[in-house]
């Protein structure tokens, strides 16, 4: 599924996206780009039957915040398991308001066959999800597309966070060092 034609860009496309009721079990590759007017790419409903796809690449929306938006009261959801069993590339790619893959604290992730994850100009990334995600191949997250920059703390949420905590200890530096 591609959101864009080769020279067209789609800035006015809202979250709207789909209906949380619509499922996509069979798709396999997941490309969005320059798709500003989306806040939240998909519902978690949605996710859930997402269950062939293999590649996932979401470049340069400027206002993205969230990949998969949970139902919206995490206190009356169960702890739910949202399974991606043959996603095996996840490419986040100058998304410059996202914070994180899924904020709700109520889905764990299952990436069974995720080799490579690419997070670049992800400035806000605080973390991957706040549940817990099961990625048994994932050894590294590589910081460009193109070069060799990886990093791995022992999962992905720790390897997000330190990279975010270096980022800022980095910027603080540098304020520090104009202020004086």
């Amino acid at each position: 599924m591609h959101l864009w034609k080769e020279k067209e860009r789609c800035p006015k496309l809202k979250y709207n996206l789909v209906p949380s009721s619509v499922s996509f079990h069979n798709l396999v590759t997941l490309e969005v780009q320059g798709c500003d007017g989306i806040i939240k790419l998909v519902a978690y409903s949605t996710a859930k039957s997402l269950v062939q796809l293999k590649e996932m690449k979401i470049c340069l929306c400027e206002n993205i915040e969230e990949i998969i938006q949970g139902s919206g009261d995490d206190e009356d959801e169960v702890k739910d398991e949202i399974s991606f069993p043959q996603l095996n590339l996840l490419e986040l790619i100058g998304l410059s308001k996202l914070e994180s893959f899924c904020s709700s604290g109520n889905y764990t992730f299952g990436f069974p066959s995720l080799l490579t994850v690419i997070l670049e100009n992800c400035p806000k990334m605080k973390m991957f999800s706040q549940g817990d995600s099961n990625t048994p191949f994932l050894h590294k997250v590589r910081l460009q597309k193109w070069e060799n920059d990886e990093r791995w703390e022992g999962n992905l949420n720790s390897t997000i966070q330190q990279l975010f905590k270096e980022k800022n200890s980095t910027i603080e530096e540098v304020q520090n060092y104009i202020e004086d």
